[in-house]
């Protein structure tokens, strides 16, 4: 039995996130207690203690929809100078698992623990890579590009921490795919409404919020009860993404703090994640709040006190999933920081190449 205690910190406890004064316990893979003021005596005995003075702890974010592989590629496909049939006539799987590897430590870096896997080529390469870094992970298979049944018969419930959707753009598939993995693993392919899909991504028309995602490009569409999620960004941070939608004047910071994680996990039908409380799994983020930019700390009783989580970029201490530490001091214990620089190594000479035919083309 692994035993963790955190203790003097700040803790956003519940579905709505209500910062308290005090520690929380986690034994193996789940939250125990959540205490105020000092600890418990039998909460005294742990294997690893994190004393997070100054720290504030949170449930991980949610990106429901993500493409990993192309996260080297970013700049150049969100500028118009690349376009994505381009990466992939000259990337390989090893280049689609190290990508996806440097995706999966921004990520762990900015609070995720969570997040949905939108890539289709190469798509085992891109989950093998999140896997290996330790996120929890969101398979959505396009089942024109890969076989659903097998991805589901290899990956779904992988030591806990992977679940396997379909991504359809038919009713037929809806009705096909939702007889083998539920009907509740259901998804519509972005921009489309499909009869019989259960989750809606960046759809043409409003649908009911508990089952549309709204993805980072597309903000001016979302109202409240929506998921959020990153698709395709500079940043791959789910604070980057609430806080633009605070500044868009869609949300004040608690709600869209909430909207990251606990609705996050409601729409994609997550169960027992996205919540600091007795019962639920340890996926938890610490953040630190006794350094610029964080200081001097807000209180918590400030009207601005989410704002503050989300928009000065607080650094992320130690990330804990399902109960192991998976990031900390800003290193990704899994993998270790040699693995990311040859990871940083292998995609380099690639955008350094596509930079150049870029260049060429102006």
């Amino acid at each position: 039995m692994v035993r963790i205690l955190l203790r003097d910190s700040i803790v956003l406890r519940g579905r709505e996130l209500e910062p308290i004064r005090g520690y929380v316990y986690v034994e193996n893979d789940k939250i125990v207690h959540v205490g105020l003021g000092e600890v418990r005596e039998e909460h005294e005995v742990a294997e690893l203690y994190i004393t997070a003075r100054e720290r504030i702890i949170l449930p991980g974010t949610i990106t429901p929809s993500t493409w990993v592989s192309l996260y080297p590629f970013r700049l150049l496909l969100l500028s118009g100078n690349l376009q994505y049939y381009e990466v992939f006539q000259v990337v390989g799987k090893d280049e689609v698992y190290y990508a996806s590897l440097l995706a999966g430590y921004e990520l762990l870096k900015h609070g995720v623990t969570t997040v949905g896997v939108m890539d289709q080529v190469y798509q085992e390469e891109a989950i093998r890579a999140l896997f290996d870094i330790g996120l929890r992970i969101l398979v959505l298979v396009d089942p024109h590009m890969n076989d659903v049944a097998n991805m589901y018969n290899r990956w779904d419930g992988k030591e806990d921490r992977v679940k396997v959707y379909a991504l359809v753009e038919a009713s037929a598939d809806a009705r096909k795919y939702a007889d083998i993995i539920g009907r509740d693993r259901i998804v519509a392919k972005p921009g489309k409404i499909i009869s019989g899909a259960n989750v809606f991504i960046d759809p043409v028309t409003p649908l009911e919020p508990h089952k549309t995602v709204i993805s980072s490009m597309f903000l001016d569409k979302w109202i409240k009860g929506c998921a959020l999620t990153i698709g395709l960004a500079l940043k791959y941070s789910m604070f980057d993404v609430a806080h633009k939608l605070v500044l868009k004047g869609k949300a004040n910071g608690k709600e869209a703090l909430v909207h990251i994680i606990t609705r996050n996990a409601e729409v994609m039908g997550l169960k027992n994640i996205g919540v600091i409380d007795e019962g639920f799994k340890a996926d938890l983020v610490v953040l630190n709040a006794s350094e610029p930019p964080g200081w001097p700390p807000i209180p918590l009783e400030s009207d601005v006190f989410y704002e503050y989580i989300m928009g000065l970029d607080l650094r992320t201490e130690t990330v804990i999933i399902d109960g192991e530490t998976v990031l900390d001091a800003g290193e990704p214990l899994n993998v270790g920081y040699e693995k990311i620089y040859k990871a940083k190594e292998k995609v380099s000479s690639l955008v350094e190449e596509y930079a150049k035919r870029v260049k060429e083309r102006t």
